[in-house]
């Protein structure tokens, strides 16, 4: 009977959910200057391995880059290495419904195929100001271009993936990630507690040749694509599915790299959620943050403009995380 009831306990006793690790600690953002150009890219570690990295955009400083190596030649199924691109953006009630995900991706060979997720890129004149293409300055790498779904009432686009089909859902007529932190979770500021997001985008990419692969992405309003926009997105960048997560090392060099954003120091300052943990935090505070809306002026380019600004910048210290 004893051995019985250990078996039903073993049965009954939900898994623990765990997420992929933050390519940043602490569930923070970067967001200035800091990995803006291809210079100073991100560095994803190893892209065999799941990651998520965020990031807060504002008018002047709209882009984000992020790099990686693919070594590998083929998979075992005669082509290039599988890369899944995703972005999520939390649900803030500002930005709801108003973002677009925008991003190009340069790589060797790399180049229009609509079976690998990737249009043509659009003509500088076509991009919004701040953001060109860059695919010359990267010694000729090939590019193609990714964007948002036409419509989010449907999670088709998300359930294409092995992974993530776990963590999407049609919720009020809007594709939604639901994710809840057990009481064990690791950082416990989120134990205990539910969130919920916007999907951006989500696909199953391949790289064509070994070498190193460059990801530049931005956000606009859905309303108008030529200006950008200041909001908030997490990308994860990864294998198509995965079932471990990065080794200790490999985290640590990942993190090693850290930020010195002004906004978005935790999880919940990122999420604009669960307030109450940081002290009744003022959801106003939030909002003088980030304005919403397009940046419909060149930053700094009309004093009496109505472009939304931003004290989301870099700060001069010694970046959290580092050595340093």
């Amino acid at each position: 009977a004893l051995l019985l009831l250990l078996l039903v306990a073993t049965v009954i006793v939900p898994a623990k959910v765990h997420g992929h690790p933050g390519a940043v600690a602490d569930g923070r953002a970067t967001c200035g200057s800091e990995y803006s150009t291809p210079e100073t890219a991100y560095t994803i570690p190893d892209i065999r391995e799941a990651w998520y990295i965020r990031r807060v955009a504002t008018c002047t400083q709209p882009a984000f880059w992020t790099r990686f190596d693919i070594t590998k030649e083929q998979n075992d199924d005669g082509q290039g290495q599988k890369v899944y691109i995703a972005v999520i953006s939390p649900q803030i009630d500002r930005f709801e419904d108003d973002l677009q995900f925008h991003g190009i991706w340069y790589g060797p060979g790399l180049t229009t195929d609509a079976d690998n997720g990737l249009a043509d890129v659009p003509n500088d004149d076509e991009l919004p100001p701040g953001i060109t293409n860059q695919a010359e300055s990267l010694g000729g790498l090939g590019a193609g271009y990714l964007t948002s779904p036409a419509t989010f009432d449907s999670c088709d686009f998300v359930d294409t993936s092995p992974v993530m089909d776990k963590w999407s859902d049609v919720i009020d007529g809007r594709c939604m990630e639901e994710f809840p932190f057990g009481e064990d979770f690791t950082d416990a500021l989120q134990q205990d507690s539910t969130v919920y997001s916007w999907w951006l985008y989500s696909f199953n990419h391949r790289a064509v040749e070994p070498g190193t692969y460059y990801l530049q992405t931005w956000l606009t309003s859905r309303d108008d694509t030529t200006k950008t926009a200041q909001g908030k997105y997490e990308i994860t960048l990864g294998p198509w599915s995965w079932g471990g997560y990065a080794s200790d090392s490999t985290l640590s060099l990942a993190q090693s790299q850290g930020t010195s954003c002004a906004c978005a120091v935790n999880a919940w300052d990122y999420r604009e959620d669960y307030l109450e943990r940081l002290g009744e935090l003022p959801v106003e505070f939030e909002i003088a943050q980030l304005p919403g809306g397009s940046c419909a002026v060149t930053a700094g380019t009309d004093a009496d403009s109505t472009e939304p600004s931003s004290p989301c910048e870099t700060i001069p210290q010694e970046q959290y995380m580092t050595d340093g």
